[in-house]
């Protein structure tokens, strides 16, 4: 199955709470949800409001990832 990778776990409250949402609305429909890992390389990166992790979104993108900002 394809897998979901979030720069970081989800905080309380504004985007937090639709990460948290929306990560149950994707597992149930069977996607693997996993979190910032330099090593591994997702079938896709979603950005939920914002992140610092710069670097690591360059490298996932040389490594040919797909990026969404939502």
């Amino acid at each position: 199955m394809y897998k979901i990778m979030f720069p970081h776990r989800p905080g309380s409250g504004g985007p937090g709470s639709f990460q948290i949402r929306f990560e149950k609305a994707l597992s149930q429909l069977g996607y693997q949800i996993q979190y910032k890992k330099d090593e591994e390389k997702p079938d896709l990166v979603f950005i939920v409001g914002g992140t610092s992790k710069i670097f690591w979104l360059l490298r996932m993108k040389f490594k040919g990832v797909l990026i969404v900002i939502g």
